[in-house]
């Protein structure tokens, strides 16, 4: 056996050469023999020269089957919550593995991802989720040094067309208010008044009010098991958000103050009729959809959501605060979407100036005539 600064070559009884080496108490050999020492060394000098540049790749990686890559990688974040996990496994088991779960990660070419992109059907959103499910699990294999580099490369995916929401106005709120079940009205205050996602205002304990400070605590928030069943997690969408404090006004208080009043240490403020957490479908199904039909909104398309009320508090932030504040006071965590929230409220308050100019500037066209005669 020959030795080297760097991995090892041998000759074998065939009169072939293997070279090996060890990498983080591995050892790895050549996936093929070579006919000359010369050759084995070579191959060492190129597998060093990968590792200092960072684009060494386990010889064996490209060998795993995406069947197997995938399980790995639907273990690999113990932080995702279980109504992510079961949404990406269904995703996989649905529309990745039956086409490519036998052939090897190493096989895979951008064509073929190409070919299963344009396979799929359903609205372009739908086709998108799911590439992003596909891409994410060789950019795991990547990560793990199986593949030099993804596939999922320049894949031209459907249009995502932008579907015109109705904007909620403040006689609208009012009116869905009304409407509401008085136990669940102060959950809509709440929503419009701070923009908390549903998951966080129906996480609300007694605890998180502070009536003195005028501050609600955004603590957790309710999201599913893979059978649909409520469960407390994390606020927001991310396993890396954390709690924040977001401060209320006067009129919010005291509706609180009322509301609070006969409840104790660990109760939900908003909980079911058995005093668990509130699924977000009988939620809309028994009370928000009846208080949309009494508000005069149900004919609406789409229909407004929950969500739509974050929309509006966002629109409202992006004409008094700056984005910063709006990150922390929506629980966003990243800028690339706080900015993309933020243009989207500026485009929208854009809009609504100019409708009103030109109802003012246009609002007497037509109705005087003309003292010009042609010449």
């Amino acid at each position: 056996m020959a030795r080297r600064d760097f991995g090892s070559v041998r000759r074998l009884p065939s009169g072939r050469w293997q070279a090996t080496w060890k990498r983080e108490a591995r050892e790895f050999a050549a996936p093929e023999t070579f006919r000359t020492k010369t050759d084995a060394t070579q191959y060492l000098a190129a597998v060093r020269a990968d590792i200092e540049r960072g684009t060494f790749t386990d010889p064996e990686g490209g060998r795993l089957t995406v069947k197997t890559v995938a399980a790995k990688w639907l273990e690999s974040n113990p932080n995702k919550s279980p109504a992510s996990l079961a949404r990406d496994d269904s995703i996989l088991g649905c529309h990745v593995l039956p086409k490519l779960g036998d052939r090897t990660i190493g096989s895979v070419k951008a064509n073929d991802i190409q070919t299963l992109v344009n396979s799929w059907k359903g609205a372009a959103s739908t086709v998108g989720r799911q590439y992003t499910c596909l891409a994410a699990v060789f950019s795991y294999a990547v990560d793990q040094e199986w593949l030099p580099k993804s596939p999922c490369r320049k894949i031209n995916l459907p249009t995502v067309g932008t579907t015109k929401r109705y904007v909620l106005k403040p006689e609208d709120i009012a009116n869905i208010v009304s409407a509401s079940t008085e136990r669940l009205r102060p959950a809509v205050l709440i929503g419009a008044n701070t923009g908390m996602r549903w998951g966080e205002v129906f996480a609300l304990r007694f605890e998180n009010v502070n009536l003195r400070g005028k501050v609600l605590t955004v603590a957790g928030g309710i999201t599913r098991t893979a059978k649909g069943a409520p469960v407390l997690g994390r606020p927001g969408t991310s396993h890396k958000a954390q709690s924040r404090d977001v401060p209320i006004g006067n009129l919010l208080t005291a509706v609180l103050a009322s509301h609070v009043k006969d409840l104790g240490p660990g109760d939900l403020l908003f909980p079911d009729a058995k005093g668990g957490l509130m699924r977000s479908s009988n939620w809309r199904r028994r009370e928000w959809v009846p208080a949309l039909e009494t508000a005069g909104l149900a004919e609406i398309k789409p229909l407004p959501g929950f969500h739509d009320l974050r929309r509006l508090n966002a629109t409202q932030l992006a004409g008094v605060t700056d984005v910063k504040t709006m990150m922390e006071r929506l629980g966003i965590r990243t800028e690339r979407v706080a900015l993309g929230i933020y243009a989207q409220a500026v485009e929208q308050r854009e809009r609504d100036a100019a409708d009103a100019m030109e109802a003012f500037s246009m609002s007497h066209v037509g109705r005087t005539k003309s003292k010009r005669k042609s010449a």
